[in-house]
């Protein structure tokens, strides 16, 4: 039990009523009680956003919780050709990746010469072969989920991941640029919420 929000994109030439129509059908398929939405979608026209991210945040702003239906105007920009700039970010993002998997690879526990590791937190000594080293508990301790990490490899494993979060904050505001520069059209962000 529960609730399910879902976010649809339409033309802003399409009806209001095949939006409504088109959202229902989805709630009626997917909601427990298989009915339409529980409240009319609220359409928002004041503002035309200048792109999905700022309709996104917008319709956060409007929402009003209790299965709050939403529709708000942004502007969509075709995809564009890269610049030579946005080319070069990528492939510096992908060396990136490299170092990051690489320097985690080179500094995981199970390459230690010792037998055991020492979890900081639990005590414990863990046989190093028993410390995964998969992405998502790289160096964990397999009893109390610590990083076992020394303190130096952390902090430059944080300084590794910040700069390619940083990035890729670039290259996405760097599409976002090259594309604003195209073709518009202007469609509705839906958000519809119902129980599950």
């Amino acid at each position: 039990m529960g609730h399910s929000i879902q976010h649809y994109i339409f033309d802003k030439t399409e009806s209001k009523e095949t939006i409504k129509n088109t959202c229902d059908y989805y709630a009626i398929n997917e909601s427990d009680n298989k009915s339409s939405l529980p409240h009319k979608i609220r359409f928002i026209e004041t503002l035309v956003y200048e792109d999905k991210d700022k309709a996104y945040e917008a319709i956060e702003n409007f929402d009003k919780g209790h299965y709050d239906q939403l529709a708000v105007l942004f502007y969509h920009y075709e995809k564009r050709k890269e610049t030579k700039e946005i080319t070069s970010l990528r492939e510096r993002i992908k060396k990136a990746h490299e170092a990051l998997e690489n320097f985690q690879k080179t500094h995981a526990i199970k390459n230690r010469k010792s037998e055991f590791a020492s979890c900081p937190n639990c005590k414990s000594k863990i046989n190093k072969n028993y410390v995964s080293d998969s992405s998502h508990s790289w160096n964990m301790c397999p009893l109390c989920k610590t990083d076992m990490s020394s303190k130096s490899t952390k902090e430059n494993l944080d300084r590794k991941r910040e700069k390619l979060y940083l990035m890729e904050k670039t290259l996405e505001e760097a599409i976002k640029g090259n594309n604003a520069k195209g073709k518009s059209s202007v469609k509705w962000l839906v958000k519809t919420e119902f129980h599950i």
